[in-house]
């Protein structure tokens, strides 16, 4: 790859390997994403100093605020955590630690099947605080409903692996253009079961 990178250079085109990060997490595991969330707490306040006063780089701080720094976007994919709570998170001080990151643009994506399920009305609360909660905290958050108005089912929820809008939502903050990893990488069709 460096080989490559160099020879292009050398005629004049600027290869860049750095591409940008999304997260996404879709029915459980949007509880991955909770917990990456959750974790800022941990580690926004244990940082490691070498003698003169700095953050070692090798700190779980530094790599932390490294990796979510480096997140363009995360995206929470009719998340849910089966009959439990949990479909988003709701550490007051992590979704404090969480908006502090300018770059970043979160997005909840939600079906019926999950946002209007009369056996788990939680969801949709803790959907609409966390919501809420990071727009009262200047967060660039996006709420995105998908088959409003339709019957919840769960073939729905698993539509929104195909109707998930990637080439909208995958812009960066500010960016006209899109900077998604479908224009490095081939567009896999994802096919439902009946």
């Amino acid at each position: 790859m460096q080989n490559t990178q160099a020879t292009l250079r050398r005629r004049g085109v600027n290869v860049s390997t750095a591409l940008p990060m999304h997260l996404l997490g879709f029915s459980k595991g949007g509880i991955v994403l909770n917990q990456l969330v959750t974790e800022l707490v941990r580690y926004s306040f244990s940082t490691k100093r070498s003698n003169s006063g700095q953050i070692r780089q090798g700190s779980a701080f530094a790599s932390t605020r490294q990796f979510f720094s480096a997140i363009n976007s995360i995206h929470w994919l009719d998340s849910g955590n089966g009959s439990l709570e949990g479909a988003m998170p709701t550490e007051e001080l992590a979704l404090s630690i969480l908006s502090q990151y300018e770059q970043l643009r979160l997005f909840v994506h939600v079906t019926p099947y999950q946002y209007e399920a009369t056996t788990r009305p939680w969801i949709k609360t803790e959907v609409n605080g966390f919501v809420n909660k990071m727009d009262l905290l200047g967060a660039d958050i996006q709420l995105i409903i998908y088959f409003e108005g339709d019957e919840g089912s769960l073939a729905s929820h698993f539509h929104i692996l195909q109707d998930f809008e990637a080439s909208r939502s995958f812009k960066a903050k500010g960016e006209g253009l899109t900077s998604s990893p479908e224009h490095a990488v081939q567009p896999v069709r994802i096919q439902v079961c009946k």
